[in-house]
C-alpha cells in the first residue's frame, strides 16, 4: 500500500439552493421540470461556476478517487489553499445573494406575477442561509486489512484514469484540425507534464510521458511567438494526445525529428500553375514563376500562429 500512503483524498461538498419550488410545469423561463423558479437563473450561476472551477483545479493536480480527489502528499498543501480561497469566494457569493435575495424575488415576480400563486412555497432568508455552505475535508487512508484487496484494485487503476482525464483536458482545450496553434498552447502540454510527472509514483509509464513533454517543451521558447517547426510540432504532440490508443506513441517521439512540410519545388525558370480554391471549386489562374511559386505568403509562413490568448472549455 505505498502507493496510497503517498495521496492525500480531498472531498469538497459546495451546496446551494435550486432556485425552484415544486410546482405544476409551465413556461419554459418560469417553470422547470421540477417547478417553479422563484429566482432568476443569473442569480446562481456563480455557484455552479465555483463548483465546477474548484473540481478542474484539484483535477489539475490530481485524480478523481473514491467520489473526491487524490492528490500527491505534495501538493496537499497547494489543495488546501485552494480549497480555503474557493471558500472565500463562495461565501462572497452567499453573502451577496443574501443580501439582494428580496430584491431579486421582488423583480422576479414582477417580470412573471404568475407565480405569486406559489409565493408561499418559497423559501425565507433565514432558510436559505442554512442551505447555502462549502466545505472540504483531506485526510490520509488506512484501511483495514478486509479492505485492501478492494483499495489495491483502485489503485491499480489509477495510471490509465490519469491517462484518461490528460487526454480529456486535451481535447476540451484543443480541437485537431480546426484550432490554430499559438503561443499559449504550450501551457496545455505544460499542464499535462505538471500533472503526469506529480502523479508518476502512481504508475503505468506516466513518468515517462512527462519527461517526454518536458523534451517537447524545452523544444520552444517560454514565451513569444511558436516558429513554424514549433508549431508542426506542438499541433504533432496534442493530436496524439487526443486519443487513448495514440497518446503512448508520445514516449517514442523524438522532438528534434520533426519538420516543417517544405512546399513542392519548382525548376528554376520553369512555370506553375496557379490553382486556387473559391466557392469549393478549383479555378486555373494565371502562371507564376519559380521564384514566385517558391516563396511563402506571410501569413501561412508562420504556421497560422495568433498572438491571441488560447480559450480554454471545461
Amino acid at each position: 500500500m505505498e502507493i496510497i500512503s503517498k495521496l492525500a483524498i480531498v472531498s469538497f461538498d459546495a451546496r446551494a439552493i435550486t432556485g425552484v419550488v415544486s410546482a405544476d410545469d409551465g413556461d419554459g423561463e418560469v417553470f422547470t421540470s421540477r417547478g417553479a423558479r422563484y429566482l432568476p437563473p443569473a442569480a446562481l450561476k456563480r455557484f455552479a461556476a465555483l463548483r465546477q472551477a474548484t473540481g478542474v483545479e484539484l483535477m489539475r493536480i490530481g485524480t478523481r478517487f473514491l467520489d473526491g480527489y487524490a492528490v500527491p502528499e505534495d501538493k496537499a498543501d497547494e489543495a488546501a489553499a485552494l480549497l480555503e480561497f474557493k471558500k472565500r469566494e463562495w461565501e462572497q457569493a452567499r453573502a451577496e445573494l443574501l443580501g439582494s435575495y428580496y430584491e431579486q424575488m421582488g423583480q422576479w415576480l414582477d417580470e412573471h406575477p404568475e407565480l405569486r400563486q406559489f409565493q408561499a412555497l418559497f423559501p425565507t432568508l433565514d432558510q436559505v442561509e442554512k442551505r447555502i455552505h462549502f466545505e472540504w475535508t483531506m485526510f490520509y487512508l488506512t484501511p483495514v486489512e478486509s479492505g485492501k484487496k478492494g483499495l489495491e484494485q483502485m489503485v491499480g487503476r489509477l495510471p490509465a484514469q490519469i491517462i484518461r482525464e490528460v487526454v480529456q483536458d486535451v481535447r476540451t482545450s484543443w480541437s485537431p484540425g480546426g484550432q490554430r496553434v499559438t503561443s499559449r498552447t504550450r501551457g496545455i502540454l505544460k499542464r499535462a507534464a505538471d500533472k503526469l510527472e506529480s502523479l508518476a509514483f502512481v504508475g503505468g509509464r506516466l513518468g515517462e510521458m512527462a519527461r517526454k513533454l518536458r523534451e517537447v517543451l524545452a523544444a520552444m521558447p517560454g514565451d513569444g511567438k511558436l516558429e513554424p517547426a514549433e508549431a508542426a510540432l506542438a499541433t504533432m504532440v496534442l493530436a496524439m494526445m487526443s486519443s487513448e490508443t495514440s497518446i503512448l506513441e508520445l514516449l517514442s517521439l523524438d522532438p528534434s525529428s520533426v519538420e516543417v512540410p517544405s512546399a513542392p519545388q519548382v525548376p528554376q525558370g520553369a512555370s506553375a500553375v496557379v490553382i486556387s480554391f473559391e466557392g469549393g471549386a478549383a479555378r486555373e489562374g494565371a502562371p507564376a514563376t519559380a521564384q514566385a511559386a517558391q516563396a511563402p505568403e506571410p501569413q501561412r509562413a508562420a504556421a497560422n500562429i495568433v498572438e491571441d490568448d488560447f480559450v480554454l472549455n471545461f
